[in-house]
């Protein structure tokens, strides 16, 4: 019996050994995503952006209503500030501008006439040029929605009607065109602002004939 006591004893008085730090942490991580699962989730954050494609929005229903007709209008703003920080005659900058209207009709849709549709596009351009103002160059425009349209209000872009043939293999139009635009494009020539390159390189519209924009001509191209 005092064996037996001094055994209880014993024991009872031996420290306990604490456990592992690695299995504590497991055990808490097991804790925390079991309670992960179980809390609701957080509600997303609220997009307060305005969800309009357009500036003016969709002039109270009349936008999607004409296009649901055939009828598609817009108005583009582009304005340009451009710097001479060095060199040239002396530094400054300039501003140029240019506003846009453009009209798409699809005959198809408005009129029933397969495969016909008409474009046009009017613009106003507004500014001065950096090049002749401080740089001292009249040949290559810093900015490339200077100048083209004349002094006028208003400058007619190019106005024509299309006609698509062959569930659209076989493509005409007539009417005034720019040359450029059908025979001299690239989605990277204006990633240069100047006019160099932006919207066709500079040599194209120096030859007899060929017009680019803001300028057309009367023509008529097929493309197959």
């Amino acid at each position: 019996m005092l064996r037996a006591d001094l055994a209880r004893k014993g024991a009872a008085t031996r420290p306990i050994r604490p456990l592992p730090l690695a299995v504590l942490a497991v055990a808490a991580l097991l804790g925390s995503a079991a309670q992960a699962q179980g809390a609701p989730k957080p509600a997303a954050p609220k997009n307060d952006a305005p969800a309009e494609q357009h500036l003016f929005g969709d002039w109270g229903g009349l936008r999607s209503d004409l296009h649901g007709r055939g009828v598609d209008l817009s108005v583009d703003y582009t304005g340009q500030v451009a710097a001479a920080v060095a060199g040239g005659r002396r530094t400054g900058a300039d501003y140029a501008q240019q506003v846009q209207f453009k009209a798409d009709v699809d005959w198809s849709v408005l009129a029933g006439v397969k495969g016909f549709s008409t474009h046009a596009i009017l613009v106003d351009r507004a500014g001065r040029n950096l090049g002749t103002d401080y740089v001292g160059d009249n040949l290559f425009q810093p900015q490339s929605v200077y100048g083209g349209a004349g002094e006028v209000l208003v400058h007619l872009v190019e106005a024509y009607g299309e006609e698509k043939l062959a569930d659209g293999r076989i493509d005409i139009a007539a009417g005034r065109l720019p040359v450029g635009e059908d025979f001299a494009t690239s989605p990277l020539y204006c990633d240069f602002l100047n006019t160099a390159v932006c919207g066709y390189p500079h040599s194209l519209p120096a030859k007899v004939g060929f017009t680019a924009f803001p300028n057309s001509t009367w023509g008529a191209r097929v493309r197959i």
